[in-house]
């Protein structure tokens, strides 16, 4: 059964941003984000899925607008990282609603399950990126054969 930590906040908790108190509580997953969005990080975090089988960890990001060729994704120790920039809107538009972000992302992830690096597959289809992170071999779950005698 898994257990929720909850963290102080020191003296003033409802000052807290409940951004920053989701950020926390998702930092305990087994999949951790990380880092956690900061001030001295004002990189936009798109919107993730990730999803774990047998097989592989599997992980979503919403990217409108974007083109394949303007994302980076890079995976060193066990850590994830995806960046790139959001477009910028036409600034010569007269804009009544203006909602969807713009400019530079980056999210990073940071593993706990080993990964075999060299069979992690990117896709990018629908402003949504998929990336298929296969599990290594040796945390893969196996069928024993018994033995008779």
């Amino acid at each position: 059964m898994n257990t929720l930590k909850i963290r102080g906040y020191g003296p003033a908790p409802e000052f807290v941003p409940i951004r920053q108190v989701m950020d926390r509580l998702i930092s305990d997953l087994p999949w951790t984000p990380l880092p956690l969005q900061t001030p001295q990080d004002p990189a936009l975090r798109p919107a993730a899925d990730a999803r774990e089988s047998d097989d592989a960890v599997v992980i979503t990001l919403a990217l409108p607008g974007v083109r394949p060729e303007d994302v980076a994704v890079d995976f060193e120790n066990g850590t994830l990282t995806v960046s790139g920039m959001l477009p910028a809107r036409d600034e010569g538009q007269r804009w009544v609603l203006a909602e969807r972000p713009e400019g530079r992302f980056h999210r990073r992830f940071t593993l706990k399950t080993p990964i075999d690096p060299d069979a992690i597959q990117a896709q990018f289809a629908l402003g949504v990126l998929t990336l298929t992170l296969p599990k290594s071999e040796q945390v893969k779950p196996r069928k024993i054969a018994v033995q008779a005698g």
